[in-house]
């Protein structure tokens, strides 16, 4: 999810290191990316947001990747269902944090 100002990353651990992502979930049929957005945040992370705009989309694999700015309603709020944590980093910040390949087209990009 990326806000105005902040990029919120949460964290997921595989056996040998930890892996950023943006928050992802499948699309069902006939909902709207800005729904999914909305119900993903909220399911993983308790976090209710406003989309604003689709920032890019690409192919990655099997995955159609759409990237959304958003602004968090009530970022204070969040609660951890499915990450170890969460961290809001600035955007010039994110290449220093290991991401998934998959985001990382968008990160270099942004």
């Amino acid at each position: 999810m990326i806000s105005l100002n902040f990029t919120l990353l949460p964290i997921n651990i595989t056996e040998f290191n930890f892996w950023y992502f943006y928050s992802r979930g499948k699309i069902k049929e006939n909902e709207h990316p800005f729904d999914s957005i909305k119900r993903e945040l909220f399911e993983e992370l308790e976090l209710e947001i406003i989309p604003i705009h689709e920032i890019t989309r690409y192919p990655f694999k099997k995955f159609n990747l759409i990237f959304i700015l958003c602004e968090p309603i009530n970022p204070k709020k969040i609660k951890l269902k499915e990450h170890l944590r969460f961290n809001w980093v600035q955007s010039d910040e994110l290449l220093d944090y290991n991401f998934i390949e998959g985001d990382i087209k968008f990160i270099k990009s942004f």
